[in-house]
């Protein structure tokens, strides 16, 4: 679980360190980097969203309250760290990519990647009790795809 962990926040020190690096190719590029982000977010929600789909009627309420959520509580890594509870692999390639993308476009210092490290973190509390949470997995999956349909409007639209 910890190298899951290490594989897909290392896209955004990576993003971070490539933008510190190549700051004429990001400048040119951001545009971009931009679009790729927001389509990698979009298509991470749709596949929590899926994942949760053979109980589509029990679903809309989590979504409901993930799209509500999130109008108070925008730390995207958070929710991200919630769709790392039942991994595979080509959701953590897509977080990796995200990671790449989105640190390199954004504006980020040390204090803001410690930051989203800490709200990534966080979800692994609920790792004690994963066998409750594989009875209700689809509810967290709709939560976290209501809450990333609402923050690929909200996050983006801030200062980049």
């Amino acid at each position: 679980m910890i190298s899951i962990l290490i594989i897909a926040f290392s896209g955004l020190v990576a993003g971070w360190i490539l933008s510190r690096v190549v700051k004429e190719e990001v400048k040119y590029g951001k545009k971009y980097f931009y679009i790729i982000c927001r389509v990698l977010l979009l298509i991470l929600a749709l596949i929590f969203l899926f994942k949760g789909f053979p109980h589509y009627s029990s679903m809309i309420i989590p979504f409901i309250v993930g799209v509500i959520l999130s109008l108070f509580f925008r730390k995207i890594y958070f929710y991200l760290g919630l769709g790392l509870l039942f991994p595979s692999e080509f959701v953590i390639y897509l977080l990796f990519f995200f990671g790449l993308l989105y640190g390199s476009f954004k504006k980020l210092v040390l204090r803001n990647i410690i930051v989203n490290l800490v709200f990534f973190l966080i979800p692994l509390i609920l790792l004690f009790f994963k066998e409750y949470l594989l009875m209700y997995d689809y509810i967290l999956y709709s939560f976290i795809s209501g809450a990333l349909f609402a923050l690929n409007s909200k996050v983006f639209k801030e200062k980049r």
